[in-house]
């Protein structure tokens, strides 16, 4: 009866230390690359988590949707808008989109803009990494203005759903930031910006340079 009481056999030793040394071994990698891999990741949903929220609200201004300012108030603008904003408490960098809205021109008022809803990375994303938007485009347009409908009304001489994005094609770059003060930063994504197609849209980084690997070589496509 004590036949079935036997301990492990050498072999199933040998077995079960094997398989702990290949987790060990497999974690110890893991954890080599871990940090800078899953802030990448990270940074990259919380871009399409952004980009979302601006197409969306830009299919709000090509519907002419009302907007929730609370539980009983809503509002239903003339313009929307779209900006790129500082951050408040790292010189330099730019981690605020601020959408918001208004019944005036915001070329000729742009003291009259409501703040609808600012995304970033720690409220959109509960995110804690910063991350940095920078325009491609030097034309000086600051920001981007949408008539409700997309309709075709003149303002100030210029048709349509971009006052201020008329013949706008460029990127914005999403750099991650790689310490507290932003000094150190790692492209990661970036918005390509279109009026043809009304647009703007997502391109991960996929591969880094040799020389640089801050810097992006290949996105996706």
């Amino acid at each position: 009866m004590f036949k079935n009481k036997r301990a492990f056999t050498l072999v199933e030793t040998i077995i079960v230390v094997a398989i702990i040394g290949i987790l060990m071994v497999g974690t110890t990698v893991y954890l080599q690359w871990s940090d800078e891999k899953r802030k990448i990741i990270e940074a990259q949903w919380c871009t399409s988590t952004i980009l979302w929220e601006m197409n969306n609200f830009i299919f709000y201004a090509l519907t002419s949707k009302n907007l929730r300012i609370s539980d009983t108030e809503t509002v239903s603008p003339d313009f929307y808008y779209i900006s790129i904003e500082d951050d408040p408490t790292i010189s330099g960098v730019k981690s605020n989109i601020r959408l918001g809205y208004t019944t005036n021109n915001p070329a000729n008022s742009p003291s009259d803009i409501t703040t609808f809803k600012t995304l970033n990375t720690s409220d959109t994303c509960r995110q804690n990494s910063n991350m940095n938007f920078t325009r491609t485009w030097s034309n000086g347009m600051q920001f981007i203005t949408m008539n409700k409908w997309f309709s075709r009304v003149k303002v100030n001489n210029t048709n349509v759903f971009y006052i201020n994005w008329n013949h706008l094609t460029g990127d914005i770059i999403i750099n991650l930031c790689l310490d507290k003060n932003c000094i150190t930063q790692k492209e990661t994504s970036k918005w390509v910006v279109d009026w043809r197609s009304q647009t703007i849209s997502l391109k991960n980084c996929r591969f880094y340079q040799i020389e640089d690997s801050t810097k992006c070589n290949e996105r996706e496509d």
